[in-house]
Parts: C-alpha cells; sequence; structure tokens
C-alpha cells in the first residue's frame, strides 16, 4: 500500500470512528450540556469547522518548498492529535458558537468537508512533505503533518463524545 492510500485510509478511519461515536445520540442527547465542557452538539460542530479550516490551509494557504520538515514531528503528531489526556485549546475561529441547530447539520457539514479533504488527499500529484502552512496551534507544518493532524482530530473528539455519553 503505498503511502498516500494509507493516508486516504486513515482519514476514512478517522471520520468512521467519529460518526461511529455520535451513533444513536439524539438531538436532545447532543444539545444536554454537561456540568463541564461542551456539549455533544459543540464537539461535533467543532470538528466540523476543524476540519473545513484546516482543509482551506491546506488547500488555499500552502506554498511549495524545496525542504521537507522533519519527519520526526510526524510521529509526535500522530501521537499527539488523538490523546484526549493532553489538552489543547481550540483555535478561536473553531470554537463552539451554535453554528448548527442540530447534531445532523453539523455531522452532514463534518461529512462533506471531509469528502473535499479525501478528494483533495487523492488527487494532490506532489509529494504533501514540500508544501508548508500555518498551523494555528503550532506554527509551520507539511501538508504531510496537517492531514495527519486531521486524521488525529475526530478520533480525539470521538473519544471525547463518548466521555460525555
Amino acid at each position: 500500500m503505498s503511502e498516500r492510500d494509507e493516508l486516504l485510509e486513515r482519514l476514512n478511519a478517522s471520520r468512521d470512528e467519529f460518526l461511529a461515536a455520535l451513533a444513536g445520540v439524539t438531538e436532545e442527547q447532543a444539545a444536554a450540556k454537561p456540568v463541564t465542557g461542551w456539549s455533544i452538539l459543540e464537539c461535533a460542530e467543532h470538528v466540523a469547522i476543524g476540519e473545513e479550516f484546516l482543509r482551506r490551509r491546506l488547500m488555499e494557504q500552502s506554498t511549495p518548498t524545496d525542504r521537507e520538515m522533519p519527519r520526526e514531528r510526524e510521529n509526535l503528531i500522530v501521537a499527539r492529535a488523538a490523546d484526549r489526556g493532553r489538552k489543547a485549546p481550540a483555535p478561536e475561529v473553531a470554537l463552539p458558537r451554535g453554528r448548527f441547530a442540530t447534531l445532523a447539520e453539523a455531522v452532514e457539514c463534518f461529512c462533506r468537508n471531509r469528502e473535499q479533504t479525501l478528494a483533495y488527499a487523492a488527487s494532490c500529484q506532489g509529494d504533501l512533505r514540500h508544501l508548508t502552512m500555518d498551523h494555528p496551534l503550532i506554527g509551520a507544518v507539511s501538508g504531510q503533518e496537517m492531514i495527519l493532524m486531521m486524521i488525529g482530530h475526530p478520533f480525539r473528539h470521538a473519544k471525547q463524545v463518548r466521555e460525555i455519553r
């Protein structure tokens, strides 16, 4: 399996894991606000908006570079992106703001954005490691690293949804 095929498989797996965590959640359950933290609807909104924000950065704000980022960071990103034990502040743009009235709307937005991410990753002709852009929390990243973050993000919040449930 090629490295690109592996990325696509992992993008599909993280989408499926997030959707599985949401399966069977009623709109009432989704909207219920826990004592601390986000509701399930707020988690879904954050994941949907985060996917769109990161994909747009990747597609619209990346620049080609002759040198690639150190590959050692990729393993660190994979390990930390899905780790719920490590708190990470959400960027202002991805904070829940009540953009969706229902969980179904948030899920539809996430799925639509993930399909666009998959299409981009499948059709990108160049080496993703030779693209660079800024990530709002860690600064300059490669296209490969951005995709790895987009893989880990739904895994992280699938765990959060299960904690809330």
